[in-house]
């Protein structure tokens, strides 16, 4: 059976359900008012057909809980596949990526590539997890390539089986719903932030919690007097609950997330899957030390008191201080136990993350999953494309020993295929998926350096930090780990002479060192010089009447076309300037070019 036909198949059980509640509601009253009528007219001994009536009533709770199951139910097999547009914090969902280390990991991706490939953007696409753990597990994979082809499949098997097996899917995806992703639970700070230690005199708190039990046995020996006991306790344990409860308020949230995700922990412990194998044992060991967690949190439940059962017993945990000791308790048991919520916490993050990107291959257009050939020092893609474009041209490139120099005029399409190139490699690296036809390749470490712009906050120019980034490039071309570098105009923002002459010893360079550069470039003098060692390509354009049109398509070859003044003239830019722009480009092409 596949989505559709799921979709439909609840949407009916969801009718027939609701049918059936309401059926039920209609039996309870109409059965009420016989059992009245009944006692009117012939005494109080047909009361007893009330008893009956219990038989529908329970019918209609459970015909109501199963309608409610399946409407939840629907939602997550409505969403499957299709993008989740929601506000995201990434200063929150950072965090894990932050706060540990490398681990299994060869490298994380830097921020200036991060920012370069567009993946904040291309992370909201992939993002339709369920859970805070699912977020933050998925954008530190992301951030964080792997070099074993052997993990990476291992990885994909569990993606493929969230693909494949419907009912595994929504399993999984029905706990991970019920979780919730409760943007004020700062459970990933509260694991990985260093937690302040438990106060030394916490343990007053568990004698005034018993001396508020002794407290109530106080009348019976001494009489009105007992009264004034209780009252005088629960004013102590009043002032202690409220001040603690001032200073842990902010930490609850988290702390309730946490039995949260220890009792989805459990429900995926019971679902018989091979993909959850690598993970059960794990899972079994963490849960069996983290116990008393579950049990103290469910006492730091919070909520706006609804009714006068809620308010009641606002008031016995306070007088018992309920809440104060388990969460001292549980914070306690927190620093014991913090490996142990740290391996559930990142192995509901892990299969979170995996239907998510499952989700994601479903609403592609079409993918590949990479081909890796080890020692290589190769990249090849065949029918390329930009996800984050719709419609995109594909393009395909092949890459080994020498580096590629792209040319071509403005829009054409140069600084669009350096990212199509930089995102492949690192998705096929992460997710074992590829926005190609074809993908074989060696294992990459990837930099770049094509989004540029002053930093007035240091006082430093957009000359100064292009040299800086440029030397880090520099730097890892010497490292064990072959880089793909991915360049974007170097040194733009300095004057021809120099940009040229430090522009071909720089790329010079980095050709004899442990990588390959892929450079895109206005500067047709420095393919000319470096056609030699770089493979060139080029993107061109083409005027007509309706004014400047691409086709987006790579080409072999140095560019012989320029836009920049056409791109005025189709601006509407006064005819003196364009004419005058056009001789002088005549004029310098005619001699050569003298500094002034």
């Amino acid at each position: 059976m596949n989505s559709v036909d799921q979709v439909s198949l609840t949407k009916a059980i969801i009718g027939r359900f609701k049918l059936i509640y309401k059926s039920f509601i209609a039996i309870t009253i109409a059965g009420a008012v016989v059992v009245i009528a009944l006692v009117n007219y012939y005494g109080p001994g047909y009361s007893n057909g009330f008893y009956f009536l219990f038989i529908p009533a329970a019918g209609t709770i459970y015909a109501y809980m199963r309608h409610n199951y399946f409407k939840k139910l629907l939602q997550v097999q409505v969403n499957w596949g299709s993008e989740e547009k929601r506000k995201r914090d990434f200063s929150v969902i950072r965090k894990l990526n932050d706060a540990t280390g490398l681990e299994d990991y060869a490298y994380r991706v830097d921020d200036q590539t991060w920012q370069d490939l567009h993946f904040d953007l291309l992370y909201t696409q992939i993002d339709r997890t369920l859970t805070v753990p699912g977020e933050a597990v998925l954008y530190r994979l992301l951030r964080s390539p792997l070099l074993d082809e052997k993990k990476l499949k291992a990885r994909d098997a569990i993606i493929k089986a969230f693909q494949d097996d419907i009912n595994f899917r929504e399993k999984c995806r029905m706990i991970f719903h019920q979780e919730g992703r409760e943007r004020f639970g700062e459970i990933t700070a509260l694991l990985w932030d260093k937690i302040s230690p438990v106060k030394p005199h916490h343990h007053l708190y568990t004698v005034l919690g018993y001396a508020s039990y002794l407290s109530l046995v106080t009348p019976v020996f001494i009489g009105y007097n007992g009264i004034v006991v209780i009252l005088l306790v629960f004013a102590a344990n009043s002032y202690v609950h409220y001040r603690e409860n001032r200073e842990y308020s902010n930490f609850l949230p988290a702390i309730t997330q946490l039995g949260v995700l220890i009792r989805s922990a459990k429900k995926i412990v019971k679902i018989e899957h091979e993909a959850l194998s690598g993970h059960k044992e794990d899972l079994k060991k963490a849960l069996s030390k983290t116990r008393l967690i579950a049990r103290n949190t469910q006492l730091l439940f919070q909520k706006a008191a609804s009714s006068d059962a809620d308010i009641v017993y606002e008031y016995v945990k306070i007088f018992f201080l309920l809440e104060v000791r388990s969460f001292y308790k549980t914070i306690k048991e927190v620093q014991l136990r913090i490996e142990s919520l740290r391996t559930i916490y990142n192995i509901i993050g892990e299969l979170d993350a995996a239907q998510a990107i499952a989700s994601y291959r479903e609403g592609l257009p079409h993918f590949t999953k990479p081909r890796f050939v080890k020692s290589s020092a190769e990249l090849s893609i065949d029918g390329g494309y930009h996800p984050l474009i719709k419609d995109a041209v594909t393009n395909s490139i092949a890459i080994k020993d020498k580096g590629v120099l792209i040319t071509g005029s403005n829009m054409s399409g140069k600084s669009t295929f350096l990212r199509t190139v930089g995102i492949n490699v690192i998705l096929a690296q992460t997710i074992y998926t590829c926005f190609a036809d074809h993908y074989k390749a060696d294992f990459f470490k990837v930099s770049s350096s094509i989004s540029k712009a002053d930093d007035l906050t240091l006082g430093k120019s957009f000359y100064y930090l292009e040299a800086e980034r440029l030397l880090k490039l520099i730097q890892s071309s010497g490292d064990d780990i072959t880089s793909i570098l991915i360049i974007d105009e170097l040194l733009s923002g300095t004057n021809y002479i120099e940009r040229l002459a430090a522009s071909e010893a720089i790329l010079e360079y980095l050709i004899k060192g442990n990588c390959l550069v892929v450079v895109a470039t206005h500067d047709l003098d420095l393919a000319g010089k470096l056609h030699h060692t770089y493979r060139c390509y080029h993107f061109t354009d083409r005027v007509t009447e309706d004014g400047l049109n691409f086709d987006y398509k790579l080409k072999e070859g140095i560019t012989r076309t320029r836009n920049a003044v056409k791109l005025l003239d189709h601006l509407n830019y006064p005819h003196q300037i364009v004419e005058k722009a056009t001789s002088n480009i005549a004029d310098f092409m005619d001699k050569d070019f003298e500094e002034s």
